[in-house]
């Protein structure tokens, strides 16, 4: 896994001096080599995280036959495919990346559904002064453009473009609401309305001549929707050789164990092949979990740990942590107000120091297999909607004056029942499960907000129900939707930003291209049976795994927010969010912001989320608007 940045186009900018300032802007990507290419009217640099062929003579930008190339990401089906395709070829490293940009002189952009693994990356070609920006099927690796006046950039982050640009960037409000609705930014828009991502399953051709953009989609996910059905037994199958597959590296493989079902599996399978496999557990403070009500997941992890033998390291969390804010939001390039980030960002660190470069991730289960709380929820909305209108009127009145917290305990049953309460909408079940996804109702936005928000909410709305109403049964909807909205927009960004901002390759074997095809064709009882969620992959899991994993409930994934906004980040959220920059950006209604810090105080609601994320806009406005 790497950086890659470029530039292309006839615009008087200084080509090799925006390509020296990225290798040096993104070097946490690639601490191991910095290189470039410079050309007429273009120019590419790398950043080299060396995993495969660790030798000087992988190293990129990588050339061949009027090819220049810089990839970042694993293909791990790439020995299977030189071996396919690429038998008369004169190889000089034992390294995908050269296989790729073999394949691309064979192929050209043919080559892309062969591949199976994460990737971005861009190839200029001389004999067509074309300048090729590919991303893979799932969003696993970033890619951001801008194609302004006559330039052309690119980067693995948005940083990079903002810093080095001398364009002017806007604020796109779309991004600004969804960003407090959610806590991430949906699709391919980021914050500002010149810099956009590169669609996942797609590819983007510049004409240097021309100064012309096309976008070819070479992968439609709503294939998911129309293929084969699946067996339990081909799943299993499915999973298995994508977790070996996943192992593939000349560094030291690791892997993150939260306690929890996914990253156990995980981690089991991969310690059949790699021994004294080394396990990185993220553990709390008991007076955060107090606070939090969360589950003692770290005790799990270490039961396990110690039943299979493994090296583990826990890495301990509190208070402290959160003096990371800045930093995470600096290196996410985006206000995500998702504190797993910081979770990421610690134990990628530790793995770094005790030398492992790559770590296997759990992640992607929970949206292909409906392990959410929010699936069991949407279930229970259809049934609880039968109840006579005024009994739920009732009930929706008493849950209102439950506290979320006294003193210093979270009362998790009471936040949960609000929750709930919330997505009985008197609408559709579409409604409802967007409600799940939000911090706030419409009408809060609206409050949260100085200025009218009603476009962006349209827009919001009608891509979520368009994306929601395009499955056939309700599972398949929500595991649709989690598949295009959170998985790739919250869960896959900020692991790829968190990650490599520790200079460490996080590999999620179950986005892997086969397996998210065979869970999308399971029948609709494999996934969730009599309010059990994630049954196949429990039905799985107990041929490798003791019950007290097996049996357990699901656990988030995220550090204790509510203690630390009740606690050392009170100040931080008093002043900062009344600061005289972030209120004169003319954005935010001051009122209702201090009405949230009070209800959050005093225990009524649970705005612990939506402070954190207003915490996160005000560092981002800071690091890259003040």
């Amino acid at each position: 896994m790497c950086g890659i940045a470029g530039i292309a186009g006839s615009s008087p900018l200084n080509i090799k001096s925006f390509c020296k300032q990225a290798n040096e802007l993104q070097k946490h990507r690639g601490p191991d080599n910095q290189n470039l290419y410079v050309g007429s009217n273009i120019g590419l640099a790398h950043q080299r995280l060396s995993i495969l062929d660790v030798g000087s003579r992988a190293n990129q930008p990588f050339s061949y036959g009027g090819l220049h190339l810089v990839y970042n990401g694993e293909i791990y089906n790439y020995q299977a495919l030189r071996s396919e395709y690429c038998n008369d070829v004169d190889f000089k490293t034992d390294s995908d990346t050269e296989v790729l940009i073999h394949l691309w002189n064979l192929l050209g952009m043919r080559c892309l559904p062969l591949l199976e693994g994460m990737f971005s990356f861009a190839i200029y070609d001389e004999n067509l002064d074309t300048v090729f920006l590919a991303r893979d099927r799932w969003g696993i690796k970033p890619a951001v453009f801008v194609h302004e006046e006559e330039t052309f950039a690119f980067a693995s982050e948005n940083k990079t473009l903002i810093k080095l640009l001398p364009f002017k960037w806007t604020i796109n409000k779309t991004s600004l609401v969804a960003a407090a609705k959610y806590l991430w930014i949906p699709g391919d828009r980021t914050m500002f309305n010149e810099i956009n991502e590169v669609s996942p399953g797609s590819c983007l051709s510049y004409r240097i001549s021309a100064n012309s953009v096309e976008q070819i989609i070479w992968h439609d996910k709503k294939d998911l929707l129309n293929g084969p059905n699946t067996a339990n037994s081909e799943m299993f199958k499915c999973l298995e050789e994508s977790i070996y597959s996943h192992l593939v590296a000349d560094v030291p493989v690791a892997s993150f164990l939260s306690g929890g079902l996914d990253s156990s599996i995980i981690t089991k399978i991969s310690s059949e092949k790699i021994e004294d496999l080394t396990v990185f557990t993220i553990g709390t403070t008991s007076k955060d979990k107090k606070v939090e009500s969360m589950p003692d997941d770290e005790k799990y992890a270490r039961k396990l740990s110690q039943e299979f033998g493994w090296n583990q390291k826990i890495i301990s969390i509190d208070e402290s942590s959160a003096s990371l804010l800045d930093k995470l939001t600096y290196h996410l390039d985006e206000p995500i107000g998702d504190p797993a980030a910081i979770n990421t960002f610690l134990m990628c660190s530790e793995a770094r120091i005790n030398g492992a470069k790559v770590l296997l991730s759990g992640m992607g289960a929970d949206e292909i297999f409906t392990g959410y709380r929010r699936h069991r929820a949407l279930k229970l909305i259809e049934k609880y909607r039968l109840c006579p209108s005024w009994a739920r009127y009732v009930l929706r009145r008493l849950v209102a004056f439950l506290p979320v917290r006294i003193g210093s305990r979270g009362l998790r049953l009471s936040r949960w029942l609000k929750k709930f309460i919330s997505l009985d909408t008197n609408s559709s079940l579409c409604d409802s499960y967007h409600m799940s996804f939000s911090y706030y109702s419409d009408k809060e936005l609206r409050e949260l907000f100085s200025f009218d928000i009603e476009k962006e909410l349209e827009t919001l709305n009608h891509e979520f129900s368009e994306v929601f109403n395009s499955g056939r049964t309700l599972i398949e909807s929500m595991c649709y939707t989690d598949i295009s909205y959170f998985m790739r927009s919250l869960n896959l960004y900020y692991s790829d930003k968190a990650s490599m901002a520790a200079s460490v390759e996080l590999r999620v074997p179950f986005i892997d291209n086969n397996v998210i095809k065979c869970a999308m064709g399971l029948a609709d009882r494999s996934k969730m049976k009599k309010g059990i969620t994630k049954h196949v992959l429990r039905d799985f899991a107990t041929q490798k795994l003791p019950s007290y994993i097996t049996e357990r409930s699901k656990a988030s994934f995220g550090s204790p927010i509510r203690s630390w906004i009740s606690g050392d980040m009170k100040e931080d959220v008093q002043v900062k969010l009344n600061s005289r920059d972030f209120l004169e950006l003319g954005f935010f209604n001051q009122e209702k912001i201090n009405d949230m810090i009070k209800e959050d105080l005093n225990g009524s609601s649970d705005r612990a989320y939506q402070l954190y994320e207003l915490l996160t806009m005000e560092s981002w406005f800071r690091q890259f608007v003040y």
